[in-house]
């Protein structure tokens, strides 16, 4: 057994409290360090804190300006358009009265010269007549979109049934559809009436029958049928509607034109190859026809749309629009006593 001599059990205290006394002095340091550390952090905080506070006023009146300055350009553009509105409204009124002296002339004018019987100037006064018809119908169309876009547009409802709607739409386009050999099959005679302004609706369905022909090649079939939709209610109630679609065998419609068909101005195809037509194959026009459809129908508190695979100029896929008007509750009430 060895014994430590007595200058081994001095010496190890001795290097244990020296090497303690080092690890001391080295942690005094490393403290000294991040207090210094800390000490300059906290400067740069303090520092960096201000800046922060003055980015963040300097951002609070950048947004401040630019929230002005959008105010400014909002109030504006609204200005201009409700300018552009009030030009429209106002030169549909100025062109109609010229328009309808026009008109009336040009009617009476066939009217006299029809018992002449000459081709040359029947055709003539004829033409001068589908002129003045034409304008008229591009001016009434020009003011119901102001109309539309103010919100002014006007209703005077009563009970409406579809077929005194179609039956003069009918006999409008019985020559157009012999002479292109299209078939216009029409079934909506047991329809209940809706409560809407008859003059505006006929308007409507007008513009849905003469954009079926316009996109229907020779030949072909337009079908018009209805029904009574009902949706449920987040109050677990029904609402009733009615459904009346228009179907042709037409050109067909991209999906991606399905709601751009409604905006104004909208055209299929190039402008300068249109014949402007309302009965020609691939026939042009402004493009207000579908845009006034669906103001008149949304001021019905119903809806359009239209629904087609696509569009094709060889295999004609055709297109379906549906039109959804409120029900007579009166008459949806006799309806179900009936049932």
């Amino acid at each position: 057994m060895n014994i430590p001599s007595e200058a081994q059990v001095t010496q190890d205290p001795l290097a244990e409290i020296a090497a303690l006394r080092t690890k001391i002095e080295s942690l005094e340091r490393e403290i000294r360090d991040q207090q210094v550390l800390l000490e300059s952090l906290a400067e740069h905080s303090d520092s960096l804190q201000a800046e922060l506070l003055d980015f963040n006023l300097q951002l609070e009146q950048r947004v401040a300006e630019r929230t002005a300055e959008l105010q400014t350009a909002y109030q504006v553009l609204e200005k201009m358009n409700e300018n552009k509105s009030v030009f429209i409204d106002l030169i549909a009124h100025e062109l109609r009265t010229p328009l309808t002296v026009i008109k009336g002339h040009a009617q009476m004018l066939q009217s006299i010269t029809g018992s002449l019987h000459n081709e040359v100037v029947d055709r003539f006064v004829d033409g001068l007549v589908k002129g003045a018809e034409r304008l008229e119908a591009l001016v009434n169309s020009t003011l119901d979109v102001a109309k539309i876009e103010n919100s002014t547009l006007s209703l005077t409802k009563r009970a409406v049934y579809m077929w005194e709607l179609f039956e003069p739409i009918e006999a409008t386009y019985r020559k157009v559809l012999e002479a292109r050999g299209l078939k216009l099959t029409v079934d909506i005679a047991s329809l209940p009436p809706t409560l809407a302004d008859a003059k505006l609706l006929y308007r409507t369905f007008d513009e849905l029958i003469s954009n079926a022909v316009k996109y229907t090649p020779d030949g072909g079939q337009i079908t018009v049928t209805g029904d009574i939709y009902a949706t449920e209610t987040e109050d677990a109630t029904s609402d009733s509607f009615l459904h009346i679609s228009v179907a042709d065998t037409g050109i067909g419609i991209a999906p991606d034109h399905h709601q751009l068909i409604f905006e104004k101005f909208y055209q299929l195809g190039k402008v300068e190859v249109h014949s402007s037509s309302r009965t020609n194959y691939r026939g042009g026009g402004p493009g207000l026809g579908l845009a006034v459809a669906r103001g008149v129908i949304e001021a019905h508190k119903g809806r359009i749309w239209a629904e087609s695979p696509g569009f094709n100029e060889q295999t004609f896929p055709g297109s379906t629009f549906h039109v959804l008007l409120p029900l007579l509750t009166w008459e949806l009430d006799k309806q179900k006593k009936q049932e």
